[in-house]
């Protein structure tokens, strides 16, 4: 597909702070081996091979972003999408609602599956 492979074989790049030792026992050479054999998995359709690599990479503090094609093992996790994500009947403004999304005040009974119809273009229009 085209696609700008870096000096490790995969399109990934380090995010965040340097890995910290403290959480991540990896060297940096497995970090990119393991990212390297799931975008293989993932070309291949190995989705049970795949879930393998990725409990391996969690289970050593590497986050995995994607969407942006990003790595991170500096001991900060984030995510392109948030766990809840709040409807706007459940805040006064878009404020409230980033905030909520930020800080995790939103109702139990909204999940990220929950996201499609969250935020409705014409709640945006004023951003």
């Amino acid at each position: 597909r085209g696609q700008q492979l870096n000096e490790f074989g995969h399109d990934y790049t380090q995010v965040g702070g340097p890995i910290d030792k403290t959480i991540c026992h990896l060297p940096e050479t497995e970090i990119h081996n393991l990212i390297r054999a799931r975008i293989q998995c993932r070309r291949v359709l190995d989705y049970k091979k795949m879930a393998i690599v990725n409990k391996k990479l969690m289970q050593f503090g590497v986050s995995i972003d994607d969407r942006a094609k990003a790595w991170r093992a500096d001991g900060i996790w984030e995510s392109s999408l948030p766990t809840q994500i709040p409807r706007m009947s459940d805040c006064q403004t878009i404020e409230e609602a980033i905030q909520a999304v930020m800080f995790g005040k939103v109702a139990d009974h909204i999940t990220a599956l929950d996201h499609l119809g969250a935020f409705q273009p014409q709640h945006l229009s004023n951003m």
